[in-house]
């Protein structure tokens, strides 16, 4: 039996292989980490994981922590139940703070395109990401995932395993037009591009993401940061993937960016968490943050990848545009990225 004590005990290595990480990053030894410190991190992830999860059970969300663990659970089926907001947003008495007002405007205005994406004041960067790549990908899949129910309400279907290595089945999750309001009276979370008003906003991207919200088990379940292969297999049905870049060759890499845009196979890029491994200060990039990846090109005898920020601007080149799209020399691209999600 696996106690929370001895899950927390092993999550406490990830700062044990981050000193080891930095102290070599320091003697400018290259690479920074070696597999094996890998290894212990992807235990150190496992064991924090498990550690959410029994948080979770303690807290009262037990159904939505063994639905976690073996696939099996169906989300609330009635639609004006709003997910749980993040953390921050509740008060003494675990009531939301914000208030939950109804948008009315098209779930689709010109279809789905990855500027239709920002995020909002949720740590869920790697939700957006993943949205955004579907949506360059494989929009006409967002545009049948998605239905506008005709009565106020939307159903969006997920994909899930019944369990370890079973087939994928549909989950479909409703959801109303309801979101949580800012006091600057725009959603808080995830927000469409302009216009944002209640009657015009284009509300595909809020949907999903309130929609997977209620699938995990509120925002505050998605909201600490987390992969976006598990996003992308939950829409599209196939095993997710996370390549660490650092135990791959530079064409290896290059080729895993190629193959996933050729196939149109949507892919989303991490940065590396700790500074001292990649510089950051005036790169225009921000560490610990998923990116998605739209594009590559070569020109010059110099590799390209083009990234999307889902916040929708901060980018680090002046190209006149602040819309968060950019292109990066891939070299840049290595020394500052960490890994690599898509699906098979």
């Amino acid at each position: 039996m696996i106690t929370e004590t001895a899950a927390a005990g092993d999550a406490s290595s990830v700062a044990a292989v981050g000193e080891q990480m930095r102290a070599r990053a320091a003697a400018g030894a290259r690479p920074a980490f070696d597999r094996g410190d890998v290894e212990r991190l992807r235990v150190a992830d496992r064991a924090s994981t498990l550690s959410s999860w029994m948080s979770a059970v303690t807290s009262g969300r037990a159904e939505h922590a063994i639905g976690s663990l073996t696939g099996t659970q169906d989300p609330p089926g009635d639609p004006a139940a709003m997910p749980a907001p993040s953390a921050r947003y509740v008060d003494a008495a675990g009531q939301p703070t914000l208030p939950a007002v109804a948008y009315r405007g098209p779930l689709f205005r010109d279809g789905a395109r990855p500027e239709d994406v920002r995020q909002g004041y949720l740590g869920d960067c790697y939700v957006a990401t993943a949205a955004a790549s579907i949506a360059q990908a494989q929009p006409g899949l967002l545009e049948r995932l998605i239905k506008d129910n005709g009565d106020g309400t939307y159903t969006v279907t997920f994909k899930q395993q019944a369990g370890w290595g079973e087939p994928y089945r549909d989950v479909p999750v409703t959801v109303d037009g309801k979101l949580y309001e800012a006091k600057s009276d725009r959603p808080a979370f995830g927000i469409s591009g302009e216009p944002t008003s209640r009657d015009q906003m284009e509300l595909w991207w809020p949907i999903f993401e309130k929609a997977y919200a209620k699938f995990r088990g509120g925002y505050d379940a998605i909201g600490s940061g987390g992969d976006a292969k598990h996003v992308l297999e939950s829409v599209l049905g196939r095993p997710g993937n996370k390549d660490l870049i650092s135990l791959h060759s530079r064409d290896t890499n290059w080729q895993t960016i190629r193959r996933a845009i050729d196939e149109r196979r949507p892919i989303c890029a991490g940065t590396t968490w700790d500074t001292l491994l990649a510089p950051f200060t005036n790169s225009g990039l921000r560490p610990q943050h998923a990116y998605s990846v739209l594009g590559y090109q070569e020109r010059d005898g110099e590799k390209y990848v083009q990234l999307r920020n889902p916040w929708g601007n901060f980018e680090p080149t002046a190209d006149g545009v602040d819309d968060g799209v950019f292109w990066l020399k891939f070299d840049d691209f290595i020394d500052r990225f960490q890994d690599l999600n898509t699906v098979d």
